[in-house]
C-alpha cells in the first residue's frame, strides 16, 4: 500500500486530502493528513465565546471557481451570498479605523497615504516597465510601480486578506497574473484602467442604443 502524507491540516490540506479521496481507488492508497495544531482548519476557526460567535481567517471568497464549490457542498455547508456591507473596506492607520474609498478624492484625503505616498502614486504613468521575464512578488511589483508606501499599507494588507500570506513572498504571476498582463500590455496600471473605463463606456453606450432607437 502506497501513503500520502498531507502536511497541514489547513484548507490547503483538507482539500487536497479530500480530491486524494475522491481519485483514490480501492484500498491501495492511506493518506495521512499531519496537523502541528490542536485544531484543523488553519487560519479558518469558529469561535464561541461570552454568547458571541466570532468567525477567524476568511469569511468569504468569490464563487467563480466550481471547484470551491463543489468543496464547500462536499463539507455540508450552505453558501451565503455577501450583502452590502461586504463591499466596504477598512484599514487601521495610526490607531483609526480608515475607509477604503473608491473616489480618488475620498481615497486621497482618507489619511491611508501621507502626501508622498499619494504623489508618488501620480507618478505610476511615467514609470518604466518592466521588460524581463523574471518573475517578481507582489510587493516588488506594488512598490515598483505605486511606490513602497502604497506596497506597505495598500497592497500587503491585501494580500494578507485574500491569501493570508505576506505579499513579499507571493508571486505576482500566481496571484495576481492579470496585474503583470496589464502593465505588458499597457505599460501603466493608470493607462490600463482609463483605457478599460474607456472601453466599458462605449460597450454600454452601444448597448443602449438599440434601446433608444426603438422608443422613437
Amino acid at each position: 500500500m502506497k501513503r500520502l502524507v498531507i502536511i497541514g491540516a489547513g484548507i490547503s490540506g483538507l482539500a487536497a486530502a479530500t480530491a486524494a479521496a475522491d481519485a483514490r481507488q480501492g484500498d491501495e492508497l492511506e493518506i495521512l493528513v499531519l496537523e502541528a495544531g490542536p485544531k484543523v482548519g488553519g487560519k479558518a476557526q469558529t469561535i464561541r465565546r461570552d454568547g458571541y460567535l466570532l468567525e477567524a481567517g476568511p469569511t468569504g471568497y468569490l464563487d467563480n471557481e466550481p471547484l470551491m464549490d463543489e468543496l464547500v457542498q462536499k463539507a455540508g455547508l450552505e453558501k451565503l451570498g455577501a450583502d452590502d456591507a461586504a463591499a466596504r473596506r477598512f484599514l487601521v492607520r495610526d490607531g483609526k479605523l480608515r475607509e477604503i474609498q473608491a473616489s480618488p478624492p475620498r481615497f486621497l484625503t482618507s489619511g491611508i497615504l501621507s502626501p508622498g505616498g499619494v504623489l508618488r502614486i501620480a507618478t505610476e504613468p511615467f514609470r518604466k516597465q518592466k521588460t524581463d521575464p523574471k518573475d517578481e512578488s507582489v510587493w516588488e511589483f506594488a512598490a515598483r510601480r505605486l511606490g513602497p508606501q502604497a506596497a506597505d499599507r495598500i497592497i500587503a494588507p491585501m494580500v494578507l486578506g485574500v491569501y493570508a500570506g505576506d505579499a513579499k513572498r507571493t508571486s505576482l504571476s500566481a496571484a495576481f497574473p492579470r496585474m503583470a498582463e496589464l502593465e505588458a500590455e499597457y505599460g501603466s496600471l493608470v493607462k490600463a484602467l482609463i483605457s478599460r473605463c474607456y472601453r466599458r463606456g462605449v460597450d454600454q453606450a452601444g448597448q443602449q442604443l438599440p434601446q433608444r432607437t426603438a422608443f422613437k
